[in-house]
């Protein structure tokens, strides 16, 4: 068993050309500080980081369904757009 993890585009393994090598390999899908910012840095990738908080004070308007909405859409937005790699934060703070 393995726990290797590749991240990026997976083309046709059958044809041989450059693009087939612009994945990352990581040896765990458990990343530390380091991994992540190393992550967050890479061109190829463009990743994207979305905010899985939501404001519960503001009733039906911060409701868990319209959030998972706004995110569902903020992934296919940034999919659409080129990104490779969804991160997830439920931190307040900018990743």
């Amino acid at each position: 068993m393995s726990l290797e993890v590749n991240i990026g585009k997976r083309r046709n393994i059958l044809e041989i050309g450059p693009e087939n090598a612009s994945q990352v390999i990581l040896s765990s899908p458990v990343l530390n500080e380091g991994d992540l910012e190393s992550l967050l840095k890479d061109s190829q990738l463009k990743p994207q980081v979305l905010h899985t908080f939501f404001d519960i004070t503001k009733g039906i308007d911060g409701s868990l369904e319209k959030a998972l909405n706004k995110l569902c859409d903020a992934a296919d937005e940034a999919v659409r757009n080129g990104s490779q790699l969804l991160i997830l934060s439920d931190r307040s703070e900018a990743l």
